[in-house]
């Protein structure tokens, strides 16, 4: 072996064992676990601590204090590298912020999505969907009671727990009610009037002509869960046009028995509508699944693979998964891979959440029979936009009465230690080349026969 060589490899060593010194992995798997905030937190801004968390999403989360509840956003900070990251809540809005276009503050907030929208509750029955910048810090209405029901009758009545807003266009998506029974999926795009996506007078399509019958409360980038024929199924309005993405008539490639489910369950809830979702999926009365699009799906030609079903082991327990709770999905680069992660319920009566990773297949992330921050864990919550680049935000409740929202993720040194190590093995290889032949060629002038 070369000097060249051997440095290279000195290096690469050097590296790696930089890598393998970085903190230790839940459970010994590609992810760690950093907490965002718990009951011991200060709350930003105010006074006290945060005294509970509602469900979070991959961005923010909604928690209550003394007197009072807020809007909190997920600072990430990443201090050098092969170290973990850190996490920190932000304050945006609370219960002194004023409701736009009505009376008095904000009293709770009904549910948050992706793209800092979300509903907002206020005395005297006020409900609305409201969107929030966080770089101005105004709140501006996108529909409230007083907002006509496109193509219905009279105005909203309720909101969906769920709306999104895709950042880049200034879409938001959510979920409305009305008077008689009226339902559906409706939009607003910047600062035109709403419109409906899809509602109870929409033809489903594949459907023989059938109208959907009802829809489920969250919605993301036009994409929702709708009831038709008696059958759940995905869809994503496109313009004009609704798309059928998957329901019941969608192939499964890799499930025994029933070569499609009968019904979709629920759906996770991202930015990307169509390649970043995994699904809840009903397979007859004893058979639950998660499902995920596979690699052979297309737009035209959908086709469902399987991550587990009730039949899986739980990885690092004794048991098998007996229900599946919440689903979220991430999409990477071929050479990364997906992920897919659910929080289920599994035979000896704990709780957890798992993910099947690129890395190492399906492996667990945390569960109930574990310790977290030194506490029992003896409860976990999940919601379907908690998924977002191989992260997933969970609440945790403990055996003490205390509760905290915390983030898993893949760890992945930026760059890869691998690549540095190759990367460095070339430099210096070059470099102890170079040199060689510069010392090779100064012996060869002053041994060669003297010429005078």
């Amino acid at each position: 072996m070369g000097e060249a060589t051997r440095v290279g490899f000195v290096v690469a060593a050097f590296v790696w064992g930089l890598y393998a010194a970085a903190p230790t992995m839940a459970q010994g798997r590609p992810f760690l676990i950093g907490k965002i905030a718990d009951t011991n937190t200060p709350v930003p801004g105010g006074t006290g601590t945060y005294t509970s968390f509602g469900m979070p999403t991959s961005e923010s989360f909604v928690a209550d204090f003394v007197g009072g509840s807020g809007l909190y956003g997920i600072r990430t900070t990443w201090t050098a590298p092969f170290q973990p990251y850190t996490f920190s809540s932000v304050g945006l809005l609370d219960t002194t912020t004023a409701i736009p276009g009505g009376t008095g503050t904000f009293t709770s907030f009904g549910g948050l999505g992706l793209g800092d929208v979300f509903r907002g509750l206020g005395n005297g029955g006020q409900d609305g969907i409201y969107a929030l910048n966080r770089t101005t810090g105004v709140v501006s209405l996108i529909a409230d009671k007083n907002t006509p029901i496109p193509g219905g009758t009279g105005a909203f009545t309720a909101f969906g727990s769920g709306p999104q807003r895709e950042i880049g266009d200034a879409i938001t998506s959510f979920f409305g009610e009305g008077a008689g029974g009226q339902q559906g999926i409706y939009t607003k795009v910047r600062e035109t009037d709403v419109s409906v996506v899809a509602d109870k007078n929409t033809v489903a399509p594949d459907a023989g002509g059938a109208k959907f019958t009802s829809f489920a409360r969250g919605v993301t980038s036009n994409t929702f869960l709708g009831t038709v024929n008696g059958h759940r199924g995905v869809y994503i309005g496109e313009g004009r046009n609704l798309r059928r993405v998957v329901d019941y008539q969608t192939p499964v490639w890799n499930i025994k028995g029933s070569p499609s489910p009968t019904g979709i369950i629920s759906f996770s809830r991202s930015y990307y509508p169509f390649d970043n979702h995994a699904f809840r999926a009903d397979f007859g009365a004893t058979v639950d699944a998660v499902l995920k699009l596979s690699s052979f799906s297309t737009r035209d030609f959908p086709s469902l693979e399987l991550v587990a079903d009730q039949g899986t082991r739980a990885p690092g327990r004794d048991a098998t998964f007996v229900d599946f709770l919440m689903t979220g999905h991430t999409d990477g680069t071929p050479e990364e891979g997906e992920e897919t992660f659910f929080l289920a319920s599994n035979s000896d009566d704990s709780v957890g959440i798992y993910g099947r990773t690129p890395f190492d297949g399906l492996a667990r992330i945390i569960d109930t029979s574990m310790t977290l921050d030194g506490k029992q864990i003896s409860g976990l919550s999940m919601g379907d936009e908690a998924v977002a680049s191989y992260t997933v935000t969970f609440r945790a409740d403990f055996a003490d009465g205390s509760s905290g929202i915390y983030r898993a993720y893949t760890f992945a040194p930026e760059p890869g230690a691998a690549g540095i190590g190759l990367v460095m093995m070339f430099m210096v290889g070059r470099r102890s080349a170079r040199a060689t032949a510069r010392v090779r060629a100064r012996g060869s002038r002053t041994a060669s026969p003297g010429r005078g």
